[in-house]
């Protein structure tokens, strides 16, 4: 029987490779433990057990969707395992699967960095020794069975950059079974050969990681420009068949919390009017998190949101620290590209010292 509280914890495999060369896993991209692939069956026999007996609604394992909760932010991966498990699953079926081995990627997105993205390695000079992405897969394939797969996310790196799908879906002997998802950051128009493979497939889901407009969004997800970015995406809603279904992913960061009316107006207004879309509104983590706003900011949110607001639901802090690393952050990542992120915000830069 699948876990009662969480079902990727049972059934949920969330593949990466490290810059190590090690292939790992873990339930989901939210979870805080994982597996080395590269270990007798014995230790995934525990692994998923251990798994399993996890109360997902108490572990801190499990924090990041406990959190959406109790904020009321967005449904859970939680939320979607009841919806792509089977009830009959047995322990360990992969019914769902991350896929995040491909760093190749066109973006060096400020919330992102080397460990997802080949621009930032490049721009870094970090060039992470990773296994080659076909021996990758085969050594996936080779510890589960994917005829019991029901959903598959594909993560980049830029996953319209990768081949990683069009090794993987041929393999599905009844693809009306299964639903697929990619996240992409929009610049990539998907080939015919995409096209063709979704065809054969109950669902396909495109979800756009859109964290601003115009200048925000030249920023946030440099060296991306938002005019094609736009452009590809109105141009995905109008023409790609109807089983081809959308979801815009706002991850929001520290620097654009304060422009959410811009973006979504943008939303409501362009994606709404071409196709019926899921809006996920995502916080991200680390440096840029929201929950690091300094405390002028965070009046200057609650002046123009209210109390009640998603937006100020995302920062569910009490205690303001003004002292973080963003400052040296931003400064080393606009020294780097030529930018200054106070012209591009201006008016929260006041806000940091």
């Amino acid at each position: 029987m699948p876990n009662s509280t969480c079902r990727l914890l049972s059934n949920g495999y969330k593949f990466d490779a490290d810059w190590n060369s090690n292939i790992s896993y873990r339930p989901c991209c939210h979870f805080t433990q994982s597996q080395k692939l590269d270990v007798l069956p014995i230790q995934h026999q525990e692994f998923r057990q251990r798994l399993n007996a996890i109360n997902s609604y108490e572990s801190n394992t499990c924090n990041n969707c406990n959190f959406q909760d109790d904020n009321r932010l967005r449904k859970t991966h939680r939320d979607m395992s009841f919806n792509v498990v089977p009830d009959d699953a047995e322990l360990g079926d992969a019914s769902y699967l991350e896929i995040q081995i491909d760093t190749t990627c066109n973006g060096g997105c400020i919330i992102c960095g080397p460990w997802y993205s080949s621009y930032w390695q490049n721009e870094l000079k970090q060039f992470p020794i990773k296994p080659a992405v076909e021996d990758t897969i085969e050594k996936i394939l080779s510890q589960i069975d994917i005829q019991k797969t029901r959903k598959i996310l594909f993560l980049g790196g830029e996953p319209f950059l990768s081949a990683v799908d069009a090794r993987i879906l041929p393999l599905i002997k009844d693809p009306q079974l299964v639903r697929l998802q990619y996240t992409t950051n929009g610049s990539i128009y998907p080939s015919q050969k995409h096209i063709d493979l979704w065809s054969q497939f109950q669902d396909v889901v495109i979800n756009f990681s859109l964290d601003g407009i115009h200048d925000k969004f030249d920023y946030i997800r440099y060296p991306l420009g938002w005019s094609q970015v736009e452009k590809n995406v109105i141009r995905m809603m109008e023409e790609l068949p109807r089983n081809v279904r959308f979801k815009s992913n706002h991850t929001v960061n520290i620097l654009n919390l304060y422009y959410y009316d811009e973006f979504k107006d943008w939303s409501d207004r362009v994606m709404q009017s071409k196709r019926s879309i899921d809006f996920t509104f995502n916080p991200c983590s680390g440096t840029l998190s929201p929950r690091q706003v300094p405390r002028k900011l965070f009046d200057m949110l609650m002046g123009k949101y209210g109390a009640d607001s998603k937006v100020i639901r995302t920062i569910a802090n009490e205690d303001f620290n003004d002292q973080t690393d963003l400052l040296t952050y931003l400064s080393e990542l606009d020294a780097r590209r030529g930018l200054d992120w106070r012209q591009v915000f201006p008016e929260i830069s006041h806000c940091f010292v």
